[in-house]
């Protein structure tokens, strides 16, 4: 922590399972400094800097007395730059936006520095390290999406985020697929980056080097529930152009799935899915291995994973189940069996207004802290219109509301993008705050970097604000990516 800046931590509680559980910040932790002359603690766990030196925070949970610590060291403020890099979903290639803006503390806005194809920067000059991006961009010429973070330097300092309507201009060369060799009761889907479609059905991918799967399932149809049960896994397949793809699982490159595992939910039913991940995929989830499908809930699924020799460096497996107040995501490296705990959690004391309507309608959002939590955040739906705001627990340490910001006076800004006043009834929206048991930083780099961290947790609450207009509201299956707005929300895939 910089001199006369602030730092927060957090402390995280866990339930007899070792789970990470959803605390109020103010009724669980006392936090003390070992040498205040340094660095002084909150009662919410919010480091000051006072000196150049280093200090013991202490952090005990109050019900058990159970602790731990860490040490702080407090240096001269210095400036920092932050960055947001800009990819396309699908395949990750750096993509421009039409507007990236950029603030300082509690500054102005201004334009983002462009560095290159789909990065922006910004200096950080706040002794606090505070600051904040905001881009926007037009998907598919008609959906106006409009995105917000705010962090600190402590916390964050680069940031990849998706573009998802941009790969589809470099998709140019169109793959079908031949499959023999499957037994009356088999089901095949063929992978290749995102596109996660049934051999009949032609994927259009980018012309290059891809890694594709051919997976066979149990079942009519696998988005009613799916058991995987053989694969073809072909690596660095050179694509130029259209093509057609042979599959024979009689012959020798298919090969027997593990298993099967078993996922117990407890505490109620939910909707969950087992996949590869793998980093060379867009949304780094690759073939499905086992889930309950999107069309009904259940309190078990079984999954199979590939014979260990199968798995390249940075690949692993990630399970995540939804049930609609929660969405937990857990990496694993080894299958196994697994028992998750999603009992309903106390609602998330969160709410939004619509009452600023000048220069355009801006949402107002209020909110409680909660330790482990890595990420805050609201998303607004509706007009046209998607806008995601995000914050970190140490941008927000001290405030409990926030309204979104007015861009009309900041280079490349569009007045399309802004909510119209009288939108309102066209809109809904929910609260979000996400815990986890690593870093924001190891959270962002497996959601949209693809980089695999063995046992990372994270757990999305989110609260439904009052609807204010009719909306018919599908389920959506569990996808990586949707740990947060920030991220992205993206439509149900469909596999037929």
């Amino acid at each position: 922590v910089g001199v006369n800046g602030t730092r927060h931590l957090t402390a995280t509680a866990k339930n007899a399972a070792g789970e990470v559980v959803l605390v109020p910040t103010t009724s669980a932790f006392t936090w003390i400094s070992s040498n205040p002359a340094k660095a002084t603690v909150d009662g919410n766990g919010l480091v000051a800097g006072i000196a150049e030196g280093t200090t013991t925070i202490t952090a005990t949970e109050k019900e058990s007395g159970k602790s731990a610590a860490m040490t702080v060291t407090v240096q001269l403020a210095t400036n920092t730059g932050v960055t947001l890099q800009i990819v396309g979903e699908e395949y990750g290639f750096p993509m421009d936006v039409p507007f990236a803006a950029f603030q300082d503390g509690d500054g102005a806005w201004h334009a983002a520095t462009r560095t290159g194809v789909g990065r922006y920067s910004g200096t950080v000059t706040n002794p606090a390290g505070r600051y904040g991006f905001a881009w926007a961009y037009t998907d598919f010429g008609t959906q106006h999406r409009i995105y917000v973070l705010y962090s600190t330097t402590g916390e964050l300092t680069h940031l990849t985020s998706w573009r998802y309507d941009a790969d589809s201009v470099f998709a140019t060369a169109t793959v079908d697929s031949n499959v023999t060799g499957l037994t009356a009761q088999e089901y095949v889907e063929v992978c290749i980056g995102t596109a996660k479609s049934p051999p009949d059905y032609p994927r259009s991918v980018v012309p290059g080097t891809h890694d594709v799967f051919a997976t066979t399932y149990i079942g009519v149809e696998a988005q009613h529930g799916e058991e995987a049960q053989r694969m073809i896994h072909r690596r660095g397949v050179s694509i130029t152009g259209s093509t057609t793809l042979n599959f024979d699982f009689l012959g020798g490159e298919a090969f027997n799935l593990v298993g099967p595992y078993t996922v117990t939910i407890t505490g109620g039913s939910g909707y969950g899915d087992v996949s590869l991940f793998t980093p060379k995929l867009g949304d780094h989830a690759g073939p499905h291995l086992g889930g309950t499908g999107w069309q009904s809930s259940s309190s078990s699924f079984v999954y199979r994973g590939l014979p260990a020799h199968k798995l390249a460096a940075g690949e692993g497996y990630v399970l995540q189940i939804e049930n609609g107040s929660a969405f937990k995501t857990v990496l694993f490296a080894t299958p196994r069996n697994f028992t998750l705990d999603m009992s309903p959690s106390a609602p998330l004391n969160c709410s939004v207004s619509y009452g600023t309507t000048v220069p355009y309608l801006r949402p107002a959002f209020t909110w409680e802290a909660y330790d482990g939590a890595v990420l805050y955040g609201y998303d607004i739906e509706g007009n046209n219109r998607s806008l995601g705001v995000n914050f970190t627990p140490g941008w927000a340490e001290g405030r409990t509301s926030m309204t979104f910001p007015d861009f009309t006076s900041v280079a490349g800004w569009d007045a399309a993008w802004g909510i119209p006043a009288g939108a309102t009834s066209e809109l809904w929206g929910q609260g979000l705050v996400s815990i986890s048991n690593r870093s924001l930083t190891d959270c962002l780099q497996a959601a949209l970097e693809g980089q695999f961290s063995d046992g990372l947790e994270m757990t999305t609450f989110d609260q439904e604000f009052q609807e204010l207009g009719p909306r018919t509201r599908a389920i959506k299956r569990p996808d990586i990516s949707r740990v947060h707005p920030l991220f992205g929300r993206r439509p149900a895939q469909s596999r037929r």
